[in-house]
């Protein structure tokens, strides 16, 4: 636009203009969501009316302020004009400032403003939307359908381009911690020429140890290593990947063959050790963070699983980065309680459980479920022992399972591999669910039979056993006695 106002001094050398200096001018803005194919419409400060098939945006605030020290009356000041930058131009305001905000038609009109030089730049805009960079204009400028003339009235479309995201989580085959978890970010491409930074990060929670980022497009092209960073802050365990030129050109294109074209980060965790806690009701929250382009760069994002971002360094520059999620996984834990069968309030130490995953290594004693090491759990002198960080039963990829023949849904089979001291092992696995931590645990009361059920076996030494022994020895010898003594009384008589 400032090009177009130098034009305008060499026509008006051809076709004598002045300036009017008592005039006031103004500054209407037509704010539109930037159409995938970029801005379409020549940035002249005519009025060029609607714009068909554009979305007009609502609500979004532009401060326009008079920038000091060039006189627009005079060729000197259009010199100083062409010469400013925005950046520069912000060094040099004036406290002269109107602020406006688009209506329902995308529509904001700032009226009644001196001539000069204006820095314009969006203060608020709705969530997901880029701002247009700050800017520059003139007031007025060369008419351009009457290159003799003055526009007084200068009509703007700086174009916002509207990006969001999604985010999913994959744990349905995480049965316990140091299972993986999967976090999947879609983020949208800014429309419109190659942004000039795109960064997407993630702040882990720190029940997460992050192993590695996948990255790609949805469509419309390919991302390669060279084209990305990805890095991870162990201080914060926060993961960031940054989009070089190279790929943030590549996004530009892929946008531009297909509207729908997102960026697709895998952030691959797993669930950590549960030395570390898993917190009272064992909710892991995430949310990631989409900076769209470089200004939004000065503001961190959230901490883990917040969706408000932190204070920006520069107060000066509005842009925010978006949050998309948040997602969860949640872990749960079984407690059990071991008693006596005849004396419930008996509780019985020395158990030793393992647990599985399906009914089928439960009954072959195969894959047992290992947490943080161990895979055996002892029940204590009250009798009890917790198995704790098990993925909950009826939540998985964080949705909630209404239904407990879901193929998400998630029992859990508890062998008895050793019983207590004179007691019998359970006759079979015990099938189960793990919901909630703590007192919401689910807890199994468990009872044991005594050895034997209490019954004496026979021929174990027994009093009772020895004398039958003994007793029936002693009735075979005399059989044998008698039938001696008759055999040998027959040999006497035939004698």
């Amino acid at each position: 636009m400032l090009a177009l106002g130098m034009a305008s001094v060499a026509s008006a050398a051809v076709t004598p203009s002045t300036i009017d200096a008592t005039k006031k001018g103004s500054i209407t803005i037509h704010k539109y969501e930037m159409p995938a194919a970029g801005p379409g419409v020549e940035a002249d400060g005519a009025d060029h009316g609607d714009l068909a098939g554009l979305t007009p945006m609502q609500g979004v605030e532009f401060t326009i302020t008079k920038v000091n020290n060039v006189d627009l009356t005079t060729n000197a000041g259009w010199k100083t004009a062409t010469t400013l930058t925005p950046a520069q131009a912000q060094s040099q305001l004036s406290a002269t400032k109107s602020v406006v905000t688009t209506a329902s038609t995308g529509i904001a009109k700032a009226s009644n403003l001196d001539l000069g030089l204006y820095y314009v730049t969006e203060t608020k805009y709705p969530a997901g939307v880029t701002p247009a960079a700050p800017f520059l204009i003139t007031v007025p400028m060369t008419d351009p359908a009457n290159l003799d003339k003055w526009m007084y009235d200068v009509h703007v479309y700086p174009k916002n381009s509207k990006v969001g995201g999604s985010k999913t989580v994959k744990d349905a085959t995480e049965i316990a911690m140091g299972g993986p978890v999967d976090w999947t970010i879609l983020a949208d491409i800014p429309a419109g020429p190659a942004t000039d930074g795109y960064r997407i990060v993630d702040p882990l929670d720190s029940r997460l140890t992050y192993s590695k980022a996948d990255v790609s497009l949805t469509s419309g092209g390919t991302l390669t290593t060279s084209d990305y960073t990805a890095t991870l802050d162990a201080a914060t365990n926060t993961v960031t990947i940054d989009v070089n030129a190279a790929g943030r050109a590549k996004l530009a294109a892929a946008k531009t063959a297909d509207a729908s074209a997102q960026v697709k980060i895998v952030l691959h965790t797993i669930v950590n050790a549960v030395s570390n806690g898993i917190g009272e009701d064992g909710h892991i929250i995430n949310v990631g963070w989409v900076y769209p382009n470089q200004a939004s760069f000065v503001i961190k994002p959230g901490k883990p699983g917040e969706t408000t971002p932190g204070t920006p360094t520069d107060p000066n520059v509005p842009t925010t980065p978006i949050p998309v999620g948040p997602v969860d996984t949640k872990l749960a834990a079984i407690k059990i309680h071991k008693r006596a069968a005849e004396n419930q309030s008996m509780s019985l130490a020395g158990a030793q459980f393992k647990l599985y995953a399906t009914a089928a290594d439960a009954a072959a004693g195969t894959n047992p479920i290992t947490i943080d090491g161990t895979s055996t759990w002892t029940t204590g002198a009250d009798g009890t022992v917790s198995i704790i960080g098990l993925r909950q039963s009826d939540y998985a990829d964080a949705a909630q399972l209404t239904s407990t023949t879901d193929p998400k849904y998630q029992y859990f089979w508890l062998v008895e591999t050793k019983a207590p001291t004179g007691r019998e092992l359970l006759a079979e696995p015990i099938k189960t669910t793990a919901m909630g931590l703590g007192a919401n645990a689910t807890t199994l009361e468990i009872d044991n039979a005594k050895h034997n059920d209490g019954f004496t076996l026979p021929f174990t030494g027994s009093t009772l056993s020895a004398t039958l022994f003994y007793g029936a020895g002693a009735l075979v010898l005399a059989g044998i006695v008698i039938v001696l003594i008759r055999a040998r009384r027959k040999t006497t008589q035939e004698s």
